[in-house]
């Protein structure tokens, strides 16, 4: 049974990295953005980036960079225009994420962002986990709900 890795682990950043990988490559080659000519169209970063949070906004232009040029505007264009040397074939891409891993990372990210939002920013040995725990407002129930359930309201940060 697969476990949903912990937030900066190696195998959350090389999910994390296959995950971006796989949506930049669907959304740069989509069959939308095939020109009549051959190639594709020059894509948007929003378009790009699609749901992902913009403190992810440098991983995905890291990977993007590899396999499109930007377009206008020099180091700020907002607009790509794929390789197509880059493209990946069908089944390439079906092997980048499974469909298991990909609902993995969503929980591990879902569970970075609660950290976040807890101003828990590292914590790999829990040495600071009563001092984190006992900063929570309320009591022991509350704290617990507030720290750990996946439908209690989100501490805006």
């Amino acid at each position: 049974m697969a476990t949903v890795p912990p937030p900066n682990s190696r195998r959350f950043k090389e999910l994390l990295q296959r995950r971006i990988a796989h949506q930049v490559q669907q959304r740069l080659f989509a069959p939308s953005m095939r020109l009549p000519g051959g190639g594709f169209k020059d894509a948007s970063l929003s378009r790009l980036m699609g749901g992902w949070p913009r403190r992810l906004r440098p991983k995905v232009m890291e990977y993007l960079e590899s396999v499109a040029v930007r377009v206008g505007g020099g180091r700020h264009a907002s607009a790509f225009r794929p390789s197509l040397e880059a493209k990946l074939d069908a089944t390439a891409l079906d092997m980048l994420v499974t469909p298991e891993e990909a609902v993995m990372l969503d929980a591990a990210l879902v569970g970075e962002a609660r950290l976040h939002a807890l101003h828990i920013k590292r914590l790999t040995d829990g040495t600071d986990l009563a001092k984190h725990f006992d900063a929570l407002d309320g009591d022991v129930e509350t704290k617990v709900c507030a720290a750990h359930h996946p439908s209690a309201p989100s501490i805006a940060s």
